[in-house]
């Protein structure tokens, strides 16, 4: 049984709000705990590039909306025989000050365990840069994944998960033959079923069932299956 110290935040989000105020507040503690300018440079450069990414998904995200909303106008939407406008204009892709460099987050976990083992370090510093979190018991053995699947645009499956402490998920679907097949490996949530839907005028029935990957290994049990009617778009 392992003990995780439970700082980080689960989501994109909470992670971006967590990186936000360790890197303005780590600058002021720079001298104290021995942390290289270069170092610093280099959590503000990181914030920066995932700050703008995030803002670009989102841009996505809203742009991708906007255009199905347009699609479905064109499609069925009320004929008054007047042009109906431009298209959504898609969102610009970010620029980055400084070269993108993978994992953020491994290499943050890296200088933290350095900064609390620096002699200067106490818990009112910890606190205050929000690396200190409640320790709780983690037991790779006991994981099972609760599904939820959900209809998404165009009508594909979204199958919902959380990731926790784990490195993501193997997923295993059924569409109709009796038998479960690999889907993916999801390291991310969410997952979005690609696959071809049935033909127009016909459904079907999709299950999908999914365990939990930890250390590269099959971890735990495999979850509750969960299901979703497909229908062909037209």
């Amino acid at each position: 049984m392992a003990k995780k110290d439970y700082y980080l935040p689960e989501t994109d989000t909470g992670k971006l709000s967590w990186l936000a105020n360790f890197s303005s507040k780590l600058s002021g503690y720079g001298t104290t705990l021995g942390v290289p300018p270069a170092t610093l440079a280099e959590v503000a450069a990181d914030l920066d590039n995932y700050t703008a990414l995030l803002q670009f998904l989102n841009s996505l995200k809203s742009y991708q909306q906007n255009t199905v909303a347009y699609k479905n106008h064109l499609r069925s939407g009320t004929a008054d025989n007047a042009p109906i406008g431009d298209l959504p204009a898609p969102p610009a892709v970010p620029t980055f000050t400084v070269a993108p460099v993978a994992d953020i987050f491994g290499r943050i976990r890296k200088l933290v365990q350095t900064i609390k083992a620096h002699r200067n370090y106490t818990q009112a510093i910890g606190e205050d840069l929000g690396i200190i979190g409640a320790e709780n018991d983690f037991n790779p053995n006991t994981l099972k994944p609760e599904l939820k699947v959900e209809t998404a645009a165009g009508g594909r499956p979204n199958i919902i998960w959380k990731k926790g402490l784990t490195e993501g998920i193997k997923i295993k679907v059924d569409r109709g033959s009796g038998t479960f097949e690999f889907l993916a490996v999801d390291t991310q949530p969410n997952y979005l079923d690609t696959h071809p839907l049935p033909p127009y005028g016909q459904s079907a029935i999709w299950k999908y069932t999914a365990i939990y990957l930890y250390n590269d290994e099959e971890a735990g049990q495999w979850s509750d299956v969960v299901s979703i009617t497909v229908a062909g778009q037209p």
